[in-house]
C-alpha cells in the first residue's frame, strides 16, 4: 500500500483500472502470497507496474521507477549512494540528488518526524500531512489487486 501511496503522491493522478496476479511461489502451502504484479491506468490512460516479493534474491527490488516523456526517476533504496536518480533524455544526462539532511535525531529519518507528527494530529495540535481519504484511496487498489488476482479479471476502481 505504501507503494500505491507513493505513485500517487509522485504523479499527481488516480489509478482506474488495475489486473494483477498473486501467487505463493516458495512456500505453495502458506495462507499468503509472496509474489504480486499487476498493470495500472491511470486517469490519463498512462500505464504502470506496481509490483511485489518476498521471494527476490541477492540485491533485492525496494525501488520506484517513474518513467516519463524526458527521461526517468528512480528511487532506490538498495544503493545507499544512489537512492534518487533522475536519468533525463534531454539533455541527455544524469542527476543523482542528495538525500535532504535529517532535521531531527533520529538516524535515516529523512528529517521527516513522522512518529512526531502523527501524535500531534491525534492530538489535534496540527494538521495531518496525509488524510485518512488518501490511505483509503492507496487502499483500493490493493484491494483491487487482490480482487483482480482472485477473480482473474479487470476492476475498474472509482475515482
Amino acid at each position: 500500500v505504501h507503494t500505491a501511496d507513493l505513485i500517487r503522491y509522485l504523479t499527481d493522478m488516480e489509478v482506474v483500472e488495475i489486473s494483477a496476479f498473486a501467487d505463493c511461489l516458495e512456500k505453495p502451502d502458506a495462507d499468503v502470497e509472496d509474489n504480486f504484479s499487476s498493470c495500472i491506468r491511470f486517469e490519463n490512460g498512462a500505464l504502470g507496474t506496481l509490483a511485489a516479493s518476498w521471494t527476490i534474491k541477492a540485491a533485492g527490488a525496494n525501488f520506484t521507477n517513474i518513467h516519463c516523456e524526458n527521461g526517468m526517476l528512480r528511487i532506490d533504496n538498495t544503493q545507499p549512494s544512489r537512492r534518487i536518480v533522475a536519468n533525463l533524455v534531454n539533455p541527455q544526462c544524469e542527476i543523482v540528488f542528495d538525500e535532504p539532511g535529517p532535521l531531527v535525531e533520529y538516524e535515516g529519518s529523512w528529517g521527516v518526524d513522522v512518529g512526531g507528527a502523527f501524535i500531534r494530529a491525534v492530538l489535534g495540535l496540527e494538521t495531518p500531512f496525509c488524510s485518512g481519504v488518501e490511505g483509503m484511496k492507496s487502499l483500493a487498489i490493493i484491494l483491487a489487486a487482490e480482487e483482480s488476482a482472485n477473480t482473474g479479471k479487470r476492476i475498474t476502481l472509482k475515482v
